[in-house]
């Protein structure tokens, strides 16, 4: 078995009937800032079931370290930035509706 190594997943899509996530890895910055920037560098494509399989597989994991308080609950790790906040609340509010997939309709 083939292991590879990604610190996220940057960004998942439904493609033509297939779920596609993309894997990101921090990666040394080219800029003089020195800080490392998240970059795509591999990607897994799953089929929709499959992919609800897994999601259902991670979300047990999940369960099982907040019940081992490895990790908090969910309110407790999900950090907002200040102008997320302000979407947030706009959102929560019905002052503006967030995007929606025709996709996923």
């Amino acid at each position: 078995m083939k292991t590879v190594f990604a610190h996220t997943i940057g960004r998942a899509d439904l493609i033509g009937g297939v779920i596609r996530c993309e894997l990101n890895s921090m990666v040394p910055c080219d800029s003089d800032s020195e800080l490392p920037v998240s970059m795509a560098t591999h990607a897994l494509i799953l089929p929709v079931d499959g992919f609800l399989r897994a999601f259902a597989t991670l979300e047990e994991l999940v369960r099982k370290l907040t019940e081992a308080k490895v990790i908090g609950p969910l309110q407790e790790r999900v950090e907002y930035k200040a102008e997320d906040e302000a979407v947030h609340e706009a959102v929560s509010s019905g002052a503006i509706k967030p995007p929606t997939s025709p996709n996923f309709i």
